[in-house]
């Protein structure tokens, strides 16, 4: 657009009137009839980080993108026809990039030639905004917070009355399978498989208890290759009920890691489910998850990808915040409560986008015995 050479006679009268409101601390502007800007104060020039002389005569088209600039004319347009004052909130980006919100009052001024002018006071109100947001998820981070301190009193109670039965069903397996002549091959495993499971239930509730007594975990030499397909065994008929893959990528031993070996498998339980939930959700066609894991210089790299839909890149930062959750009827403390163990056994837990589909998590534990 082609840049008046004469503003118009409302700048050549208003000399004075622009001199003072230079002096104002909100961003004031005037706009003619056509869209274009006649005049700005200096608290306006700073906001939007522009030259002044270089934006007088330009439309909204030539500083802001379409969206934003679409909007601005709509309500601009509404001044003028209707000579109503007009206050509303806005969005705009300055010239560094910065995405500002404001508080706008728009009002309809017509000089003595008849000719209809925009004149436009700004409040920059990002902060506002932005602190009023984080007051209200800090709110409902309190309130989760709450809900959660009942949880755990409601867990206490749950452990404690299915301890006892818990022990019994696994004390009866254990009783059958003392006498396996008597039974057939099949009836043997699946008691095995009772017996198997009964005592995992058994430890994570153990481990509950001393969570919620605020106890200090209890760590063991592990050897990550026998663990990680034990873990992979738990998961064996959710995997089968679901129709996904898992595909085990790694050797028959390696190098012990020093871990409290019922909190790290929560953390790579978590890992899988969330990579089944996904692909199962997305409907993924041949749903394939793989877990791997291999030994760098001092630490034990565990990753877990799958070939599903992945996390939108908006939201990567914010999968480990807690009660930040895409699943319908997520609480949202998996991955943050999954963050913390890991940090607590001094590792990492990262999350990285496939280069195709998917996303990727990467866990990365120390050796218990770091090489030289």
């Amino acid at each position: 657009m082609t840049k008046i050479d004469n503003p118009s006679c409302f700048k050549a009268d208003c000399k004075f009137l622009a001199d003072v409101i230079d002096r104002i601390p909100d961003p004031i502007f005037v706009k003619d009839a056509d869209h274009r800007w006649v005049l700005l104060n200096d608290a306006m020039v700073e906001i939007m980080k522009v030259d002044r002389d270089e934006v007088i005569g330009l439309s909204d088209y030539d500083l802001y993108g379409k969206e934003e600039a679409d909007e601005f004319w709509r309500v601009d347009d509404l001044v003028l026809e209707t000579g109503q004052q007009i206050e509303n909130e806005e969005f705009f980006t300055d010239t560094m990039g910065t995405r500002h919100i404001i508080s706008t009052k728009k009002s309809r001024y017509i000089d003595c030639k008849g000719d209809r002018f925009i004149i436009g006071t700004i409040r920059d109100i990002s902060r506002r905004v932005e602190a009023e947001a984080k007051a209200r998820a800090h709110l409902q981070q309190l309130a989760h917070a709450g809900r959660m301190v009942s949880i755990g009193e409601l867990t206490s109670s749950i452990s404690h009355s299915i301890g006892q039965p818990l022990s019994a069903i696994t004390l009866y397996a254990s009783g059958l399978l003392e006498n396996p002549q008597q039974l057939d091959k099949n009836t043997q495993e699946v008691l095995a498989r009772i017996q198997e499971q009964g005592e995992r239930v058994k430890g994570i509730i153990d481990h509950l208890r001393i969570l919620l007594r605020k106890g200090e975990s209890v760590r063991e030499p592990i050897e990550p290759a026998s663990y990680l397909t034990h873990i992979v065994g738990f998961l064996r008929d959710t995997l089968r009920e679901k129709a996904v893959t898992i595909e085990l990528d790694y050797a028959k031993s390696l190098e012990e890691i020093n871990i409290d070996p019922i909190q790290i498998e929560q953390v790579i339980i978590n890992l899988i489910q969330n990579s089944i939930d996904a692909l199962t959700e997305a409907q993924t066609p041949s749903p394939l998850i793989r877990l791997s894991a291999r030994v760098s210089d001092s630490s034990l790299i565990i990753l877990v990808n799958d070939n599903g839909p992945g996390i939108p890149a908006e939201h990567q930062q914010d999968v480990f915040e807690p009660f930040y959750t895409s699943k319908k009827n997520g609480m949202g403390i998996g991955l943050s409560i999954c963050m913390s163990i890991v940090e607590n056994h001094q590792g990492q837990l990262k999350l990285t986008p496939n280069k195709t589909d998917g996303c990727e998590f990467i866990l990365t534990l120390p050796l218990a015995h770091p090489r030289a």
